[in-house]
């Protein structure tokens, strides 16, 4: 019914139909990005982009933004937004627990459409990387407070150095 409708228009309504369709689809897009879920590595940051319904002449001020993300096990972490110019918006989170993590915004100004109560979810996915970092997650101190280990308990090893020579009048800091 509705192709038999639409064939039977003049061309230029077609084309006027087809960009207002076109236009208001991506509207929506911009207005809600949270329609598709992000898949991200564990371990690696992803960032959410959020776009404003109204413009703030000082944002800082004006807008308080958090997305208040649920992991897997069911804790909850508020994650500060920032604002990245113009009316955009961005928050990043990382995690290493593997699983569907779910966010929704919470923003001061509770009228905002585009800001406040726009929700999704972030899949993370086991890391593929040979990086330590990312296969074993970021480095804390052990239970026992006597060394470093990973976030998955794997032992790290820190090497450091000092060079206590260049507080003395040894290191000559001319070029000669």
């Amino acid at each position: 019914m509705v192709a038999r409708f639409f064939l039977t228009m003049k061309n230029t309504t077609r084309i006027f139909l087809a960009t207002a369709l076109l236009f208001l689809g991506t509207a929506t897009l911009k207005a809600n990005p949270a329609a598709a879920s992000e898949k991200v590595e564990a371990n690696q940051v992803t960032e959410i982009s959020l776009v404003s319904s109204k413009p703030y002449a000082n944002p800082f001020i004006e807008v308080e933004l958090d997305a208040v993300v649920t992991r897997p096990d069911g804790k909850q972490l508020r994650v500060p937004a920032f604002w990245a110019g113009g009316n955009d918006w961005k928050f990043r989170y990382a995690s290493e627990l593997t699983g569907i993590h779910s966010w929704k915004t919470e923003c001061k100004d509770a009228s905002n459409t585009g800001l406040h109560g726009i929700s999704g979810t972030i899949e993370i996915i086991p890391s593929t990387s040979d990086n330590p970092l990312y296969k074993h997650g970021p480095v804390r101190v052990s239970e026992n407070k006597r060394h470093f280990e990973h976030a998955d308990g794997t032992p790290f090893f820190w090497l450091g150095d000092t060079w206590w020579k260049a507080l003395c009048k040894r290191l000559p800091w001319e070029s000669k």
